[in-house]
């Protein structure tokens, strides 16, 4: 019998068990390689990954994106802070707050869509 070879599966941090245990149900066997979403797309493109789950928006022509889950963004705040006793903000109630966010090189599609969204979108967050 011919053993199944191992795929390479890139994965970026912060992606739910539930969407990993997915991926591994789908690809048999993986080795995975941590690795934020920019550095996913080089590994791709160079033909050292076979997939990657990574942070969207990435452009890149060579590569084929599908949405596989879709996670909520939310704010988290200490108990103390005067936001933290509301029970619903605006984006523009995080306006001049320090935000603490990930290094842009990262995922910068991802980063640059986010604080974008927040600038321009009237929106909740919940």
């Amino acid at each position: 019998m011919i053993a199944q070879p191992e795929l390479r599966l890139g994965v970026c941090l912060g992606v739910p068990d539930a969407v990993l245990r997915s991926a591994e149900a789908l690809l048999g066997r993986v080795s995975i390689v941590q690795a934020g979403s920019a550095e996913q797309v080089e590994l791709l493109s160079r033909g050292e990954l076979a997939v990657g789950l990574v942070r969207l928006p990435v452009e890149d022509p060579g590569l084929v994106v599908w949405v596989v889950s879709d996670e909520p963004l939310g704010v988290v705040l200490a108990a103390g802070h005067p936001l933290a006793r509301r029970t619903v903000l605006e984006w523009a109630d995080l306006a001049g707050q320090r935000l603490l966010w990930f290094p842009a090189e990262r995922a910068p599609g991802y980063a640059a869509q986010v604080l974008y969204a927040g600038v321009t979108a009237p929106g909740t967050v919940r």
